[in-house]
């Protein structure tokens, strides 16, 4: 009973993420709405130049992946994901972790600095992109975990912050095809744009480490649950 429960709590949350990101990248795309932008450029494709749809999409992609792992354990009557499915699932929940906290102790501020409200950065779409869907990964991840990640997977949450900042920095710095909408060359001190990037490593590393220790925690309570239900 406890592991259909749990596949099914999964399942809804990983559920809700895709259609939650798949309204909000078509919410893009659509030409009946006027939307007006609050840090530089970036409506239908050009959407995809900022981490924060990246990371969701990467984010609802493994939630899809995970609904097909959560029917199959529905039919079986078990609670097994794969290996390399759980550290991709880490990796993405961080991904959307840094999206929220980024969003809420900088670009807020920021979007206050430049005479915007703080609040802007959670209407409509961005609600889901910069809230709930980060969210609804971090609760589905808190039910799927069922056993203790070795340390050494924090680092591949660093992954999807590296690749980013270097395209980034490139067209940022070099190419100047981008706006700065993150801030990182600090009002065009392009000098600084190194600082930026160490501080984000930095920051993804310790949402990473704090949430495999939270996790970690998750899964030793859910692996008991389960091997006592087995035993009765």
């Amino acid at each position: 009973m406890k592991k259909r429960a749990f596949n099914l709590i999964s399942a809804l949350f990983n559920l809700l993420t895709v259609i939650f990101v798949a309204e909000s990248v078509i919410y893009n795309f659509r030409s009946d709405i006027i939307r007006v932008e609050l840090v530089g450029g970036g409506f239908g494709w050009g959407c995809f130049k900022y981490f924060t749809v990246l990371s969701n999409v990467f984010c609802a992609v493994v939630a899809a992946v995970c609904l097909y792992f959560n029917a199959r354990n529905v039919v079986k009557d078990e609670f097994v994901f794969p290996r390399f499915l759980k550290t991709v699932k880490a990796t993405s929940t961080v991904a959307v972790s840094l999206t929220m906290l980024t969003v809420v102790f900088f670009l807020g501020p920021y979007a206050v600095f430049i005479g915007k409200s703080y609040f802007a950065l959670f209407e409509r779409n961005n609600l889901f992109l910069h809230l709930l869907c980060p969210m609804l990964a971090i609760i589905a991840q808190m039910v799927e975990v069922s056993e203790k990640r070795p340390f050494v997977e924090v680092l591949f949450a660093l992954i999807p912050t590296f690749l980013y900042e270097i395209v980034y920095t490139v067209m940022v710095v070099f190419v100047r095809g981008w706006k700065d909408f993150y801030g990182f060359t600090f009002g065009g001190h392009f000098g600084l744009t190194p600082v930026a990037i160490v501080v984000m490593l930095g920051v993804t590393f310790g949402i990473a480490a704090v949430e495999k220790l939270v996790f970690d925690k998750f899964a030793a309570r859910h692996s008991d649950l389960i091997q006592n239900e087995e035993k009765e």
